[in-house]
């Protein structure tokens, strides 16, 4: 649908002047946010004065704006607060825009649907229901943040910011107010199914990745393994051999190149050979270091929730070496099958005593020594009964595996729903 009219097309041309590129719907206008709307921005009244926090009049931060509606604030302000300082109340239906923050904060959104006050960091639009629906201005600044965001990446030094100048400049495509509430009720009410859509199968791609701890659970749970010895896994190891630290570049080895393994690659249950960092030219690495098909590799520094991992080496590339940080445990045959230890090593006994006895003031990095790896205990069935546990739960991982994959591209294409409903209210196809 394009302009037809005289004044539309005339708009139309102003808008694609001003970078829009793109023609409006019959009856829709481009105008400066400034324009139409009336905009502030809000303070941080001083800390040192506790009474100006101990009041009831509502009080965002840019941490608040989460593309939502807003009824309730961390924090709140006194009217003394209020008196003292340049705060105002601001009325329902303000649409608020972080102006900078942390993370992915800066160009996010709020709408207030109780009077409040903000701090400094929020850009705020007041309504001009005459002109404009809130909601209206609020999807047009989610369907535009990645945009901001790019925009104004580097400006204002180690912490990029919009400013109210920016965004009072801003060109909005607007047609009429009748228009816009329509619009929004689509909106409202299709965007509403997709997060139930997405609620429901991020709740079946969790379930999907618990199967495997509910196989363990069930396998160690139950009355057989009541009967199974519990022995430290030192019995079932012949040796324990560590790699070198070794000082590279973040950056990965060629085919032709030797790489020393990060501990990322042994850390989510499949080995990763790309995780790894390429060795200096002048490093000559020890050949009994290289990774191998069939190594039982375990992780000695990571995360408390990760430190101890365990996997099989199934497939791998050459010239690929051991760190000071990756391990691997060579085991006995008579006395242990690696696919079990695999596995056993996962379970929450285990796991347990990696995570109690692991070493290390801060939970991001922690230590577990070898004599400490050799005292992990583990249930150690008959070999045979290894033998059968494994080919089960190894038999389960791809039908697993299928179905994590399969929710996993279900959800990635419900979390581009929104986007495709913004471009098609905004291009006037809704």
């Amino acid at each position: 649908m394009t302009t037809k009219t005289i004044e539309g097309k005339r708009e139309t041309e102003q808008g694609e002047q001003k970078g829009q590129g793109r023609a409006l719907p019959e009856g829709w206008r481009w105008v400066k946010l400034g324009d139409i709307a009336e905009t502030c921005s809000g303070t941080t009244p001083s800390r040192k004065i506790a009474d100006y926090y101990s009041g009831s009049i509502p009080w965002v931060k840019t941490g608040e704006l989460l593309d939502n509606a807003i009824s309730d604030t961390e924090e709140y302000i006194s009217d003394l607060a209020l008196k003292k300082t340049s705060l105002k109340v601001l009325p329902v239906n303000t649409v608020l825009i972080a102006m900078y923050g942390q993370g992915k904060t800066r160009g996010r959104t709020g709408r207030l649907l109780v009077p409040a006050t903000t701090n400094q960091a929020c850009f705020a639009i007041l309504p001009n229901p005459e002109v404009f629906d809130s909601e209206f201005i609020q999807w047009w600044f989610r369907h535009i943040y990645l945009k901001l965001r790019q925009e104004t990446d580097g400006r204002g030094g180690n912490q990029p910011n919009l400013n109210g100048k920016l965004l009072k400049a801003r060109i909005v495509p607007l047609p009429p107010i009748a228009e816009q509430k329509r619009i929004v009720g689509i909106l409202s009410d299709r965007l509403a199914a997709v997060d139930q859509a997405r609620q429901a199968t991020q709740a079946q791609l969790e379930a999907a990745q618990a199967l495997p701890a509910a196989y363990l659970r069930q396998i160690f749970n139950s009355p057989e393994a009541q009967t199974w010895e519990t022995l430290p896994l030192g019995d079932c190891l012949t040796h324990i051999q560590a790699g070198k630290s070794v000082s590279c570049v973040e950056i990965p080895a060629n085919s032709d190149e030797w790489g020393v393994l990060k501990v990322s690659a042994v850390s989510w249950q499949k080995f990763d050979p790309e995780a790894n960092k390429v060795l200096p030219s002048d490093f000559t690495p020890d050949p009994e270091h290289e990774v191998k098909t069939g190594d039982l590799l375990i992780s000695r520094a990571n995360t408390t929730e990760l430190v101890g991992a365990v996997v099989l080496v199934r497939k791998t590339r050459p010239r690929l070496m051991l760190s000071d940080k990756t391990l691997r445990l060579d085991i006995k045959p008579q006395k242990a099958v690696k696919e079990y230890l695999e596995i056993v090593l996962r379970e929450k006994q285990a796991r347990a005593f990696i995570e109690e006895n692991a070493t290390g003031t801060s939970d991001s990095m922690k230590n577990i020594s070898q004599k400490l790896i050799r005292k992990i205990p583990i249930l150690l069935p008959s070999l045979e009964t290894q033998k059968v546990i494994s080919k089960r739960i190894n038999n389960r991982e791809p039908e697993i595996e299928r179905m994590r994959q399969s929710l996993q591209d279900q959800l990635d294409t419900i979390n581009a729903l929104p986007a495709a409903l913004l471009r098609q209210a905004f291009n006037g196809e809704l």
